[in-house]
């Protein structure tokens, strides 16, 4: 889906130039590169900050919240087999006592990986942040050098020759 609206917002959003312009340093093709990397990387950046890091958080916190339900609900049927258990002669409900502790720090142990996971998730996201921008920045310091440099129609230039 993210490659399907960064090719539709892609297409829509750059101009329209030749296959010479494209390849052409003379033309005006570096020029062209450089603003379409600019693009590129806002419009990931803009995708990612408002579409997959808010679906990828709520995914995880719906798996926290599922893991503590299930955790909560787990307690309270082991304090179930406990109350049946502590008096009985034969501890009739030793296996599912047992499968209830399993599954309670199986659950625990979900619990502790998901919260890690979430820690990654916002470490990521502050990272992917950062590195969006430096992208963005570096092609539009290459747009502006590359303006700088090139001469404006009818302006004198210096050439250099090496010989």
């Amino acid at each position: 889906m993210r490659y399907a609206l960064l090719a539709l917002l892609l297409s829509a959003s750059v101009s329209i130039a030749s296959a010479h312009e494209n390849q052409c340093y003379e033309c005006g093709g570096d020029s062209l590169a450089s603003a379409r990397a600019a693009q590129v990387a806002a419009m990931e950046q803009r995708l990612y900050r408002r579409f997959e890091h808010p679906a990828r958080m709520r995914r995880i916190r719906a798996e926290i919240a599922y893991a503590e339900a299930r955790i909560a609900s787990l307690r309270r049927l082991q304090s179930q087999y406990d109350r049946v258990n502590r008096f009985g002669t034969g501890n009739a409900l030793t296996m599912s006592a047992e499968q209830v502790r399993l599954d309670l720090l199986r659950k625990d142990m979900v619990l502790r990986d998901l919260r890690d996971q979430l820690i990654l998730e916002q470490r990521y996201y502050r990272q992917a942040r950062i590195d969006n921008a430096a992208t963005a920045s570096y092609a539009t310091q290459r747009i502006t050098a590359h303006v700088a440099v090139t001469p404006e129609a009818g302006e004198p230039t210096i050439t250099i020759v090496n010989h």
